[in-house]
């Protein structure tokens, strides 16, 4: 190519490919001037890609890295193995957190390069069921109940284990209580709750005859009915009558007992 010639050309670039550039180099001559050489530089490989990083949770799965450096090899490393380990260009995340993902040229530093992969946690929802009880009677055990575990993880895996809170005593009056459960914490999961409520019912009785029936004669007729009892609701604190209560038979359980 002569010097003032206008004249469009076309350059690979590939074989003098370095470091992070891919180059190319022509000469450009003229009257009275000596050859000199141009080197082009076409463009920056693409070692890592922001794409592939963005948006990674606990619990994804594994995902492999690609770079446009055709015909080299390209070595990856992870700053952080409690986030992700990398096994050739595979990535396998290992938990939440932050971690700096290294790509180099095999044998170039200077193509080296970094970015950061982000993994967030993974979302855990912990609830505790709804519950009910007699007034007087203690608190039931409360349950937990998880959805969200990934990875084979289990209540035992979390750093900090929920716990659950009622208010509600053995003299509390009849009315519902909130079952809290919260204080959960852990590094891979974000926890988010649920709470139930704690139902105090009335204790019923049947004044004077402790829920027992007496049959005469025996035996008995084979079918026994009856309509419905006259029972009583208490308050547990003074044991004072509140008021007549009519009982469907389909509600109360009773004990018939049988005399000869």
């Amino acid at each position: 190519l002569r010097l003032f010639d206008s004249q469009s050309i076309t350059l690979t670039l590939s074989a003098n490919s370095t470091g992070k550039n891919r180059t190319g180099v022509i000469y450009l001559s003229g009257i009275g001037v000596n050859p000199k050489p141009i080197v082009v530089v076409q463009s920056v490989y693409t070692l890592l890609k922001d794409a592939e990083l963005l948006g990674r949770t606990y619990g994804n799965a594994s995902f492999t890295l690609t770079n446009d450096a055709t015909g080299k090899t390209v070595v990856y490393s992870s700053s952080n193995t409690g986030v992700a380990t990398i096994s050739g260009s595979t990535v396998t995340i290992t938990g939440a957190g932050t971690t700096t993902i290294t790509a180099q040229i095999q044998g170039d530093a200077s193509s080296l390069i970094t970015k950061t992969l982000t993994v967030a946690k993974k979302s855990l929802a912990v609830s505790t069921p709804n519950v009910s009880r007699e007034e007087g009677a203690a608190n039931p055990l409360f349950a937990i109940n998880y959805s969200g575990f990934v990875n084979g993880d289990d209540e035992s895996d979390l750093d900090s284990k929920p716990v659950v809170t009622c208010a509600a005593t053995t003299g509390s009056k009849t009315g519902t209580y909130p079952i809290v459960v919260g204080s959960g914490s852990d590094n891979n999961y974000s926890l988010t709750y649920t709470n139930g409520t704690l139902t105090v019912t009335y204790k019923i009785a049947i004044p004077g005859i402790e829920n027992v029936i007496s049959l005469y004669p025996n035996p008995a007729s084979d079918a026994v009915s009856y309509t419905h009892l006259d029972v009583y609701k208490r308050q547990a604190s003074n044991n004072a009558v509140l008021k007549k209560h009519e009982i469907s038979p389909s509600r109360l359980d009773i004990c018939i007992r049988v005399f000869k």
